[in-house]
């Protein structure tokens, strides 16, 4: 089955579409589409692929590659976002709303508008509301959204130099906590490595979580007593991937590293949380983002 991803340019989500022949289309280009609500949306071509006919598509449907009066017409519908920005702004400073706006987007027939904000807190918008309906004389949609989500609208390119997974390929954004850096033995990292221009910790560190849990599975908390050729020592250091161990011998407090299949346990130290969970929102939002 033929599917191509493409990004709703409306409401700002990556869906994927079945689609019998994509091949006169390139990254970037303008597509039409029918939405879950039966009217014409426009989006974004960004890549097609080959799947089973067991992959869940998108209710949408392609209608068409972008014609030049389709082009005309988005871009015509970009400049009056544009200035629908541009006001939405002021109407916030004079309502005092402690939001920062994200975007702001028509939809493809004229008649809806499409608001995004973010905010610390849940925010009481119904004046501002009333005053856009007011202004545009138009279906008003005022939606927060998280840090995810806003990073995933921005783009932009992540740690690893690629494009963000939010803004790619992801058509969920995974929950991430601070489990999968424990799992995964990177609390030693600096902590803004750990994080994503969102401000959250990084989308990919449940990439490989499941295989970390597998091989780490016969693996000793650090600080248990194990012993290899009778010889006892401490666990203070492990390499998951590797399946290796590091151990300090008691007698002669050399230091040494070993395959995990050669240590016996004698003593399992019980594994404690190094972070509270009530801290990880705290760790999070504190951390410097680099």
């Amino acid at each position: 089955m033929n599917v191509i991803r493409v990004i709703d340019i409306y409401e700002g989500k990556i869906v994927d579409i079945t689609i019998k022949d994509s091949s006169d289309l390139v990254r970037g280009d303008f597509v039409i589409m029918k939405n879950e609500e039966g009217q014409e949306a426009m989006g974004r071509f960004m890549r097609s692929f080959i799947v089973s006919e067991k992959y869940e598509t998108s209710s949408v449907q392609f209608l068409r590659k972008a014609t030049p009066h389709d082009i005309q017409k988005i871009e015509a519908l970009e400049e009056k976002s544009n200035n629908a920005a541009a006001i939405f702004i002021e109407k916030i400073a004079q309502y005092g709303c402690p939001m920062k706006p994200v975007s702001v987007q028509y939809s493809f027939n004229n008649k809806n508008i499409h608001f995004t904000f973010t905010a610390a807190e849940r925010v009481d918008f119904r004046d501002l509301l009333k005053d856009l309906v007011s202004t545009f004389k138009k279906k008003i949609f005022l939606e927060q959204i998280g840090p995810k989500d806003r990073a995933r609208v921005f783009g932009g390119y992540g740690k690893c130099g690629r494009e963000q997974c939010c803004s790619t390929f992801l058509s969920s954004l995974p929950s991430v906590t601070m489990d999968a850096v424990r799992q995964q033995h990177l609390l030693y990292k600096s902590s803004s490595k750990l994080l994503g221009a969102c401000g959250k910790l990084l989308c990919c560190l449940t990439y490989e979580l499941d295989l970390y849990r597998e091989l780490s599975a016969h693996f000793p908390p650090l600080g248990s007593i194990v012993s290899i050729d009778k010889e006892k020592a401490e666990v203070i250091g492990m390499d998951i991937l590797n399946q290796t161990v590091r151990v300090q011998f008691e007698k002669t407090e050399k230091v040494d590293t070993f395959p995990v299949s050669k240590i016996k346990i004698i003593k399992k130290k019980e594994e404690e949380p190094l972070i509270a969970e009530d801290d990880e929102e705290v760790l999070e939002e504190s951390l410097p983002v680099s």
